[in-house]
């Protein structure tokens, strides 16, 4: 009986280590992962986002005019900062071991994905809060999400053009000429799916479906990376 005590003592004791070297390993590959994604995408959104109240006032406006600044314009954070995660090992030739056990590559681009959007997020609250704090008045929550679905959206575009042609020009190319082709016609071509319907008055069903999309693209786009690692 008290050998048996013993080899539960030991195997508890064995278990504890295992979960605290996991813990270790998480915490080395989030800082990995944002040392070299906090890069010039990450300046240069941060500085596009701080120049929207230095270039138009975001003083008492309604919803369709914060839509329009949302939309129109917050939403190329999406375009500078998503694409680039898809090649982000080959840019400067990044090769450094941190963590011996094997995590998945998978995993490890979705939690830079996952990053990313927080990011992205954050930056639309902030612009958001300040519009509020200046005395405009709209739905806080519908016109943040709502822009936040739209720069993400026009940024998996690009990720997927660079996932699947290795190419970031590319993916940078046709993210923002779908952007200009959104922006000129209006949702002409688009319909329901129209990239900036908050412009039109409301958060319509289209902003659900583009979510949706949205998650397809994540999932499509994981799977070529677990296919090609």
């Amino acid at each position: 009986m008290k050998e048996s005590s013993n080899l539960m003592k030991y195997k508890i004791d064995y278990n504890a280590f295992s979960k605290k070297d996991s813990i270790g390993a998480f915490k080395n590959v989030l800082k990995y992962n944002l040392k070299i994604m906090f890069n010039l995408n990450f300046i240069s959104a941060l500085v596009f986002a701080m120049l929207i109240p230095v270039i138009t006032s975001l003083k008492l406006l309604d919803y369709k005019a914060i839509a329009s600044i949302g939309e129109g314009y917050l939403s190329i954070i999406g375009i500078i900062l998503v694409p680039f995660l898809a090649n982000i090992e080959n840019k400067n030739n990044i090769k450094e071991v941190i963590y011996i056990k094997k995590t998945s590559y998978m995993k490890t681009v979705l939690s830079r994905i996952v990053i990313i959007m927080i990011f992205m997020l954050l930056i639309i609250m902030s612009v958001m809060m300040l519009a509020r704090a200046e005395g405009s008045v709209f739905k806080f929550w519908e016109i943040t999400c709502g822009t936040w679905i739209s720069a993400a959206f026009l940024g998996m575009i690009g990720f997927t053009v660079a996932n699947l042609i290795d190419n970031i020009s590319a993916a940078y190319l046709i993210s923002f000429g779908y952007y200009i082709v959104e922006y000129m016609s209006k949702g002409k071509y688009t319909k329901d799916l129209y990239l900036f319907s908050l412009t039109k008055g409301s958060f319509s069903k289209g902003k659900y479906i583009l979510l949706f999309i949205l998650f397809i693209m994540i999932i499509f786009n994981l799977i070529i990376i677990k296919r090609k690692s």
